[in-house]
């Protein structure tokens, strides 16, 4: 062997590792999205370039991601909430009710004692079912669950919610308050 082609031989070494390290860090780069081959590749043969590629590749994959889980978010949003676009059609549909169907003023009537927030619950819950003859006994369980958050002792006695000195208790659970004990009594049914 000739003195030139030892003294080669780690240059050549040294340029291996160099560019498997470039692969390594652009394989390291785009992991999180599953495309560590390419990333591998675009280090490889580009280099220091092919990172550059490679974080803009992943920066483009992340803003499609954010925006694909704020999609499903709105998504999931619509169908908590099946609201009628329109604001005023609903509006429009229960005030009819309100004043035709006797079904609907005996609900409203039934629930009008507990304030704003019942009448908008009978509302929301017609307007998810759109059954008249339902909201007699959708009045009668809301005004039920109104007059239960209203009185302390039928609170407790439907949640099962005992009393131990100045806590109330619920499942082993110790609250200063009793409507943190219903709201949480509320979450586990």
């Amino acid at each position: 062997m000739r003195h030139w082609e030892r003294a080669s031989s780690p240059i050549r070494m040294e340029l291996l590792l160099a560019w498997l390290l470039f692969g390594a860090v652009g394989a390291a780069i785009l992991s999180r999205h599953n495309l560590s081959g390419t990333g591998c590749l675009l280090g490889i043969l580009l280099g220091p370039i092919g990172w550059v590629v490679a974080f803009v590749m992943r920066s483009n994959r992340d803003a499609k991601d954010a925006e694909r889980r704020h999609q499903e978010q709105i998504a999931a949003a619509k169908v908590r909430n099946p609201l009628p676009a329109t604001p005023s059609d609903s509006d429009e549909v229960w005030e009819t009710l309100a004043k035709y169907d006797q079904n609907a003023r005996e609900a409203i009537a039934r629930v009008e004692p507990y304030g704003a927030t019942a009448l908008a619950e009978l509302k929301r819950a017609y307007a998810a079912i759109s059954d008249v003859s339902q909201l007699p006994r959708i009045a009668s369980e809301i005004a039920q669950e109104e007059a239960t958050n209203r009185d302390p002792a039928l609170a407790m006695e439907k949640f099962n919610i005992s009393r131990d000195g100045e806590k109330y208790v619920y499942r082993g659970f110790k609250y200063d308050n009793l409507a943190d004990a219903v709201a949480y009594a509320k979450k586990d049914r």
